[in-house]
């Protein structure tokens, strides 16, 4: 079997920090969800408590890249479960300026992130 999992991205927790200040703490929390596993030691150790052997782990580096900060931010919490709970429109200053170091020239946003696939086997 295979499990991946997100690394930690300081352009998405900048994002998470900024939710928490205009929306509240589950919001961010909810936002910060899929980076719960970041630690890229947690996973093989989860699953060597659980009986399973013979693991590998590779963590592979690839930005996000969107059009816009709007498009990231649309995509990010209108095209998931934070739908209709944050007002994007509200965020956009905030996420222009926090952001800013991953927007480039023509207007196009590219975050650092990472992914954890651990590959597991149990005898």
């Amino acid at each position: 079997m295979a499990i991946q999992v997100w690394g930690a991205s300081e352009g998405y927790e900048l994002t998470a920090q900024l939710l928490e200040e205009t929306s509240g703490k589950e919001i961010a929390d909810i936002f910060r969800a899929p980076f719960s596993m970041a630690q890229p030691s947690l996973l093989p150790e989860l699953l060597a408590k659980a009986g399973f052997d013979s693991m590998r782990s590779r963590t592979y580096e690839e930005p996000a890249r969107f059009p816009s900060i709007e498009a990231f931010l649309r995509t990010e919490i209108d095209g998931w479960v934070l739908k209709g709970r944050v007002d994007v429109d509200a965020l956009m200053p905030g996420a222009q300026e926090r952001l800013k170091p991953y927007v480039g020239a023509d207007g196009t946003v590219a975050i650092p992130m990472s992914g954890h696939v651990v590959t597991f086997s149990k005898s």
